[in-house]
């Protein structure tokens, strides 16, 4: 290691310790995030089912007026699942973020505040 940098280090380490509690904080919500965001995402999908299965009902029975019908069909179609496909790899994201930072999730428990 270059010589020149550990007084750089030494710095970047001294505030990382400084603040090393609101980084456990900080990065606890941030995981807790990820899980609400997954959860909203298949709120938002249940939400968007609800438009598809409105404008299939429609196009069945062809009281579809506009063309446009048919592109929101596909549309909110195509939607369900990009948010279905996004709330589990959000999931699983959470899932990861909290096995791979449990002993800082513990320490914050320990600390509280």
């Amino acid at each position: 290691m270059n010589e020149d940098k550990l007084p750089e280090l030494k710095t970047l380490y001294d505030e990382l310790w400084g603040d090393a509690r609101t980084l456990i904080k900080d990065m606890n919500r941030n995981i807790r995030a990820v899980l609400l965001y997954g959860v909203l995402c298949f709120f938002t999908a249940l939400f968007e089912l609800s438009a598809v299965t409105t404008n299939y009902d429609k196009v069945v029975a062809g009281t579809a007026r506009w063309p446009l019908d048919y592109v929101y069909l596909g549309g909110s179609a195509v939607g369900v699942v990009a948010f279905i496909a996004i709330g589990v790899a959000m999931l699983m994201w959470h899932s990861n973020l909290r096995q791979r930072y449990k002993r800082l999730i513990e320490i914050e428990k320990k600390l509280g505040d």
